[in-house]
C-alpha cells in the first residue's frame, strides 16, 4: 500500500489476557500502531491471526522493551 510502512516485530508473549497481552521484544512501536500478528505456541502447529493496538511501550531492564497490546476484532 503506497504511504504505509511495514515492520515486523518479533516478540515474546509474556502474559495473555482476554483484552490483550505483554510481549517482550528487541523493537518498540509508537502508541495506538495497529499490528497484524500471529500468536504461536509449542502445542499448535499454526498462529493465531491477531490484530492488535499498541497501547504502551517501556523499556524493559536492558532486555529491549516491554508492549501493552490490545486484541480488536477486524
Amino acid at each position: 500500500m503506497h504511504g504505509t510502512e511495514s515492520l515486523l516485530i518479533e516478540g515474546e508473549v509474556r502474559n495473555l489476557s482476554e483484552g490483550g497481552c505483554c510481549v517482550q521484544s528487541e523493537q518498540t512501536c509508537p502508541e495506538f500502531t495497529l499490528l497484524r500478528g500471529r500468536i504461536s505456541t509449542a502445542d499448535l502447529a499454526i498462529g493465531i491471526p491477531t490484530l492488535m493496538q499498541v497501547r504502551w511501550s517501556r523499556p524493559d531492564s536492558g532486555h529491549g522493551f516491554l508492549l501493552g497490546l490490545n486484541f480488536l476484532l477486524e
